[in-house]
Order: C-alpha cells, then sequence, then structure tokens
C-alpha cells in the first residue's frame, strides 16, 4: 500500500516488446473453501496493442492459465479487451483515468487444490508506440466473510489467507 507498489519502468515509459512479470508467493489452498482476490491498478497503456492480465498456476509455477475473462460474471472492472496484439490474450489496456479497483469474487475452482497456487502480472507491448505504464497496488488473497446475527458485532481475523513457505518450481 502507498507509498509503495509494483510498477513498469517507475520514473519512465515502458519499452517497446517489453514483457514483465509480477509473481506472488506461493499459497496453500487445501483447506480453502472459497477465496477471492483483489488489488488496484493504475494504467496508460496503448489501446488494443499493449497491457495487463493477471494469470495463476494451479501447480507451482509448471504451467500458467489467465484468470477470468471480459465480462466475467464473478469479476468487477476485469480486463478492457478479449484480445491485446501484443500477447493475443484479454489484458487491462488504454487509459483507467487513476487508480481502479478489481476483484474476481470466484475462485472455487482452486478449493482444496492439493499443488502451490501462485499468481502473477503479466505486462506485454508491441515493437512500437509506448505509453507510462501500470503499477498494481493492494493485492489481496481472501476468505469472505459471512456475517450472521450471531456473529455480526465479530470481526474474523483470519480471513486474510497468507502466503506458504517460498518453493523454487519451474521457470520465472
Amino acid at each position: 500500500s502507498a507509498p509503495n507498489s509494483w510498477d513498469v519502468n517507475l520514473s519512465s515509459a515502458y519499452t517497446n516488446q517489453a514483457n514483465c512479470e509480477l509473481i506472488s508467493p506461493f499459497f496453500d489452498f487445501i483447506p480453502v473453501v472459497s477465496a477471492e482476490i483483489s488489488f488496484w491498478m493504475n494504467y496508460s497503456t496503448e489501446a488494443f496493442w499493449d497491457g495487463t492480465r493477471l494469470d495463476y498456476s494451479a501447480d507451482g509455477g509448471a504451467t500458467w492459465n489467465t484468470l477470468g475473462s471480459v465480462g466475467c460474471a464473478s469479476c468487477l472492472n476485469w480486463y478492457t479487451k478479449a484480445t491485446i496484439n501484443s500477447s493475443g490474450k484479454p489484458a487491462w489496456d488504454g487509459n483507467s483515468g487513476g487508480w481502479e479497483f478489481s476483484k474476481d469474487s470466484d475462485l472455487t475452482f482452486l478449493n482444496g487444490n492439493p499443488l502451490p497456487v501462485m499468481f502473477k502480472f503479466v505486462f506485454t507491448s508491441d515493437f512500437s508506440v509506448t505509453g507510462d505504464g501500470v503499477s498494481i497496488d493492494g493485492f489481496q488473497l481472501y476468505k469472505p466473510i459471512t456475517l450472521t446475527a450471531a456473529t455480526s458485532d465479530v470481526y474474523p481475523a483470519n480471513n486474510i489467507l497468507t502466503p506458504g513457505p517460498q518453493l523454487i518450481v519451474g521457470k520465472y
């Protein structure tokens, strides 16, 4: 959180043909029944050509898949394009106009996953025209809180998922 964030080339525009990754630590989903992911992002990129996506790995980093899609029913502010030219994958592109909150409230497909789960933001750009880039802050992976009349005055302190031990697996 402020004053810190992750940024592609903090003091200058991003470069042509960039491929930058921000990889999370491992998370243990074995005991997890349900989880949500959220973060804040500020971006200014060449629309249709350059942008950022969020991938996940359910096997400790050996393989990666894109998380969510444009129009995702369980998502808020999730991807602006179904495909950008620099990656051929969905992404947030163009200009966010400032910090924007995004979340995906359905990670149930990872419930009880026996292998370490990881997430990575991937920024790609094409061969020409650059912009200010992308900044990411406030990344959280958490279990949703269900309040009932019996527990409405008690806020559970254990709803944030914490990273597990760091293992070095796969190619980064």
